[in-house]
């Protein structure tokens, strides 16, 4: 194995920035080996011994400085191990040793797991100081070995990239200066070995009734498990650095790669080959059987006799209409592409009518093109580019880590304060990013329970604390992507549904808030407490938790610049103008004007760059601007009024209330959103509802049917595929590989979830939108 992979494995991911750059200082060489002329290498030889010293300077002062904590953590120890010892050991570190008398407390991490060892010393500690003390000697003795690793890695890597560099240059360097550079990275065997076997006889001391070749057997075991996790976890990374570099690379789809056998190929005709292969593809493909079974049914709706023989306009709008939510609802086609087609067939079966006038061609593409870039395009613009700031200059996330450290350790409060983050963050930077910025803040106490789980499998009796931290673990990934469905119906910008209904229906901003912060809140109780309920959640400490702050802390205390203040200035100012917009029509004429002014002053001012804007999520925009497309395309057809009267009809002749017919729209709309996107099904279904509303008598209830749909799209979230969040939550992986949150746990966890909140929706919301409404009206 190369010298480089063996550093990156056995060094301690925390410390990665203090060793020897040993990669780089190969790139130097390289770079030295290409010069002929004695001068230019002369300069090179010099320009790499000085990079080569600092980095050994400052190995060295890490070192120092680490041992220096190491040796007061110890002292602080030690008093407390003598106290608890109940007596005065004779053991002393040495004369040498001579640890600073003030030190920062180490933080005791303190499980609520009862320690089943066969033996205890006479020291009679109680339960939670046994298995404090254990953790705080283990690891304390831990990194007193990944710190003599450290010095002995870099040690080496000076050795390895000197001779390296004689070789490649012809140079004598390791002569000259091997014994100096070493020099600077020498240590004193004694000053880390002395400490180690004071902590291994406090451990034989407490835990292995003074047997020392016992407890120093269990303290490597200790040691290689910790290793071991830190290698596996390197390990992953590097799996997937290559995982992304490989899925940068062009690829042929997964449908067209199959297996040929080069000589039986040869000898056969190559028509009757590729014949068998097109006809393999499609019977292995169910996306190609899906996509047939599509054109097959618009096939039969633009031929069939008996459906709109007098209008083709209307029967052709049918046919556009029923092939994209098919297409949509299958999948056969990605999302995006099913949206660009939308457009294309408007314009090709002409199925843009005004004023009863069937547009030609020319017209209909000029009218098409028109509503596709309407101001919904230009809010999840300007969504998205305060999303984008907000993450790119750490706000978000520097925010929300200070919340989770003042909230402290307890399992219950942890799940309830990551949800309700989550729910504020898809408020306002949409439930699209959201996800993203929670699970990176729960990744720590991952890592955590994952390294406590690997300790547990090799005999550390922690096991009902470490089953305790996995279920939390579990609840998290699962209640984030909930909360974060939940966060879909917070603002009007927190989901790309909530555009669509104000597009259909103008509801002001203040309106939707009177509605969804009183439900939101509401929702993530009943979720939470669900959640609780379900995973057996205690309301003691995690230690995964205490582990996971105790490393983080100091993430969340760094002061703000001042391109951040500014950031927050601009963001909180258009969220009010956003507010405000219906006053100030006068001026901006349409609220997606507004959408402009985060996108100017953010790119202007280089707040965000070009890198930014290509990390857009354009697919959305793409899928907004067909979904716009489809429902013009419906209603200048003509075709939108024939279902909405037939509804209308309905309801009429049944009398049916505004609340019956507001629950039978939601329980469509979730039905239909948990089994494809929320956006797909708010395009089908809220232009139907808006029509049903409009018909209504004896006053329009476009408003509230729209409303409460849109709602109804983000609390549809029982499957994997009912949102982005969920894609997201199912993709969370521990440090070994396996998923904490699987299909199965959607259909027994989030399911009811989902039951529950259209519950909620037709019951405590429906009095809110309908007071938001009438509030709406009279403002």
């Amino acid at each position: 194995m190369k010298f480089s992979h063996t550093l990156s494995l056995n060094a301690n991911p925390d410390w990665a920035d203090h060793y020897i750059d040993y990669a780089g200082l190969k790139k130097k060489i390289n770079e030295a080996a290409e010069g002929g002329e004695d001068v230019e290498s002369e300069i090179r030889r010099t320009k790499f011994l000085s990079k080569l010293t600092d980095m050994v300077v400052k190995a060295r002062a890490f070192y120092d400085e680490k041992r220096a904590q190491l040796d007061r953590q110890l002292a602080h120890l030690q008093a407390h191990l003598e106290v608890d010892a109940g007596k005065t050991r004779g053991t002393t570190v040495g004369d040498d040793f001579n640890p600073a008398k003030e030190g920062t407390p180490l933080l005791l991490l303190k499980s609520v797991s009862k320690l089943e060892l066969k033996s205890r010393s006479s020291a009679n500690l109680t339960g939670v100081d046994f298995e404090t003390r254990h953790r705080e000697i283990c690891d304390l003795f831990t990194q007193y070995h990944s710190l003599r690793t450290f010095i002995e890695l870099n040690a080496t890597a000076v050795r390895k990239i000197l001779k390296k560099y004689d070789k490649v240059v012809c140079d004598n360097l390791q002569e000259t200066h091997l014994s100096q550079l070493q020099g600077m990275l020498a240590w004193e065997e004694d000053r880390l070995d002395r400490p180690m076997r004071v902590l291994q006889e406090y451990f034989a001391h407490f835990f292995t009734e003074d047997n020392k070749e016992e407890a120093a057997r269990q303290m490597q075991l200790w040691v290689r498990e910790v290793v071991s996790y830190q290698r596996h976890t390197v390990w992953l990374d590097v799996i997937e650095d290559q995982r992304k570099h490989e899925s940068a690379q062009m690829k042929l789809a997964p449908l067209l790669k199959q297996k040929q056998a080069p000589k039986v190929a040869a000898a056969r005709g190559r028509a009757t080959r590729v014949w068998h292969k097109v006809v393999w593809i499609i019977l292995a493909s169910t996306q190609i059987q899906l996509g047939i079974v599509c054109v097959a049914v618009f096939g039969a709706l633009l031929a069939s006799p008996g459906i709109f023989d007098e209008d083709p306009t209307k029967r052709n709008a049918l046919a556009l209409f029923v092939f994209c939510s098919l297409l949509w609802a299958t999948e056969a086609l990605p999302l995006f592409v099913t949206a660009m087609l939308v457009p294309f067939l408007a314009v090709v079966l002409r199925v843009i009518a005004v004023d009863g006038t069937r547009l030609d061609a020319h017209q209909a593409s000029q009218h098409i093109f028109s509503a596709m870039f309407s101001h919904v395009i230009v809010l999840l613009l300007g969504g998205f580019s305060i999303a984008a700031a907000l993450s790119k200059h750490n706000i978000a996330q520097v925010a929300a880590s200070a919340i989770v450290h003042k909230c402290g350790s307890g399992m219950r409060t942890v799940l309830l304060v990551h949800m309700l983050i989550a729910t504020a963050a898809s408020m306002w930077i949409s439930n699209v990013a959201a996800p993203v910025l929670c699970y990176s803040l729960i990744q720590p106490v991952i890592k955590a329970a994952t390294a406590e789980t690997t300790r547990a499998a090799f005999g550390t009796p922690q096991r009902i604390a470490v089953h305790r931290d996995a279920r939390l673990c579990r609840a998290l990934v699962l209640g984030v992507a909930l909360a974060c469905n939940v966060g879909g119906m917070a603002s009007p910008i927190s989901s790309p549904q909530n555009l669509f209904a104000i597009e259909y229906t103008p509801i002001r901003w203040v309106a939707w808030f009177i509605v969804s912060i009183p439900l939101c809140l509401a929702l993530d109780a009943i979720i939470w407490v669900w959640l609780i309920r379900c995973f057996k959640l205690p309301s003691t400490n995690s230690s995964a938790v205490a582990s996971a702050l105790q490393r983080e802390s100091g993430a969340s205390k760094e002061p703000f610049e001042a391109v951040q203040y500014f950031v927050m200035i601009v963001s909180v100012g258009v969220v009010l103008l956003w507010c405000a917009s219906f006053k100030l029509e006068t001026y901006t004429g349409s609220m997606g004007v507004l959408g402009f002014v985060p996108f100017i002053l953010f790119f202007g001012m280089g707040v965000l760059s070009k890198e930014d804007l290509n990390n857009f999520l354009w697919s959305v925009v793409i899928l907004a601007m067909g979904g716009l497309a489809l429902g013009e395309a419906i209603e200048k057809s003509g075709l939108l009024d024939v279902i909405a009267s037939s509804i209308a009809t309905f309801i009429e002749d049944h009398s049916l209330t505004l609340w019956t017919t507001m629950c039978i729209f939601t329980s469509l709309i979730l039905f239909c959103t948990t089994f494809v996107s929320h956006t797909v099904g708010a395009i089908v279904v809220l232009p139907i509802a808006k029509a049903v509303g409009d018909q209504m008598v004896p006053t329009s209830r476009a408003k509230e049917l729209v409303f409460a749909g849109a709602l109804a799209c983000s609390a549809a979230m029982g499957l994997p595929v009912s949102g982005f969040p969920n894609m997201t939550a199912v993709s969370v992986e521990d440090n070994l590989g396996n998923r904490l949150v699987t299909t199965v746990d959607f259909l027994r966890y989030a399911v009811p979830a989902s039951v529950f909140s259209l519950i909620v929706i037709v019951t405590f919301a429906y009095g809110l939108i309908l007071l938001a409404v009438r509030i709406d009206q009279v403002a």
